[in-house]
């Protein structure tokens, strides 16, 4: 929309600065009638900060706003229409003058309370719309958000009245083609969950976190849109990543124990297509690397086979743990200590009535320990970012 120059008239003008004088008389002899001005003018001139100039229209009673144009500074006007209340009903603001033309730069029409805007318009410079925001009832506003000059939508929004205030609970965002790009959802307890979409429509990820900054997550799909194939779980005291097969079945998980890759212990896990633990691999961070801390092997029915120690980064295991395959309760098992070199030192077995029965080995018996390379391999992964800072409880203070 595009308006002429608002002017003010002379008249106007000059009763907004004559209204300051008490009145005025025809002639000054002691015989002269005087004639005052009345109390209170319909039109009146004010100062505001950030204006020039503000004329205001009143109300029969002559202390009611009924009308006002406002010259900001800036060179924008805005006129302000009013119930007969005295609170804003209306108001639109201009640009600045250009050629002798200026254009619709915002209109709002506000409730009878004079706060709660029933719809508010703003314009981009060719008068297209780019902003609109709608009161849907008294708890629920809609506010579209439009490409800057283009009718194509970019946000959709819905804010819900709260004790707080207007909050954002609903931001659908599109892209320059239309396409649904992601929502976001703010939930009762201020916690949030964001949906990204890829382009056939279906989620392709949703990240979400609680109102205090506690907690994060993150759920990646495949294209179907329903399994979830990369899950992701982070708060003060750790993280876990969690990998499913196309089948929806868990393949493996890592978990950090510390601040991912930079220090504290990585266990990495991994499971059957049946959901059963086949390996645990556990890593200590030493010298700015993971080193091999503990190799736990199990048995078909999930139960502990075989558990192999390592310390101080060595890459030769200081011991390990023999369960016995045929005991149902996992409890009959073998310790054995090995030295820097590999060779048996000392066995000690535990099985039905014998319990802690030691042998002792030495280098000329060659007994050597043999850990398939496949346990000491490290896993690859893709690390989760460090959204919630590793600070884990310290106990109880004084």
């Amino acid at each position: 929309m595009k308006i002429r120059t608002l002017t003010i008239s002379l008249a106007v003008a000059t009763i907004a600065v004559v209204v300051l004088a008490v009145g005025f008389t025809t002639d000054f002899s002691k015989d002269s009638e005087v004639i005052f001005f009345p109390e209170k003018l319909e039109f009146r001139a004010e100062i505001r900060e950030g204006e020039e100039l503000r004329t205001v229209q009143y109300f029969k009673d002559g202390l009611t706003p009924m009308h006002a144009v406002a010259e900001h500074k800036d060179g924008k006007v805005s006129q302000y229409w009013y119930y007969e209340t005295g609170k804003i009903r209306e108001a639109q603001t201009h640009s600045e003058e250009i050629d002798s033309e200026r254009h619709l730069l915002r209109h709002a029409l506000i409730a009878e309370d004079g706060a709660t805007y029933l719809s508010d318009t703003e314009y981009a410079d060719n008068g297209l719309p780019w902003k609109i925001t709608t009161l849907i009832d008294e708890l629920t506003t809609e506010r579209k958000i439009f490409f800057p000059g283009t009718e194509q939508l970019n946000h959709l929004q819905t804010l819900v009245k709260m004790r707080v205030g207007w909050v954002k609970t609903i931001d659908e965002t599109f892209n320059p083609e239309g396409r649904l790009v992601s929502v976001l959802n703010v939930l009762e307890d201020g916690s949030t969950t964001t949906s990204n979409y890829n382009e056939d429509g279906k989620v392709e990820a949703v990240f979400s976190g609680n109102n205090y900054g506690t907690k994060y997550g993150e759920r990646w799909l495949y294209p179907d849109g329903e399994t979830i194939r990369r899950e992701v779980d982070q708060d003060r005291s750790g993280t876990t990543l969690n990998l499913y097969r196309e089948d929806g079945s868990l393949e493996s998980t890592l978990h950090w124990s510390g601040p991912i890759d930079q220090g504290g212990v990585l266990i990495h896990t991994k499971f059957s297509a049946d959901g059963k633990k086949t390996l645990k691999q556990s890593f200590m961070f030493r010298d700015g690397k993971y080193q091999p801390w503990v190799i736990s092997i199990f048995r078909e029915d999930g139960k502990d086979l075989r558990n192999i120690y390592y310390s101080n980064g060595s890459s030769v295991p200081t011991s390990d743990t023999l369960y016995d395959e045929d005991d149902p309760k996992a409890r009959d098992r073998v310790l054995r200590d090995f030295d820097e070199n590999g060779f048996l030192t000392k066995t000690k077995t535990f099985r039905a009535n014998v319990s802690g029965v030691e042998e002792h080995f030495t280098p000329e018996d060659n007994i050597v320990i043999h850990v398939p390379d496949e346990y000491l391999v490290f896993p690859v992964y893709e690390a989760p970012k460090q959204v919630i800072a590793y600070s884990p409880p310290r106990g109880p203070h004084p």
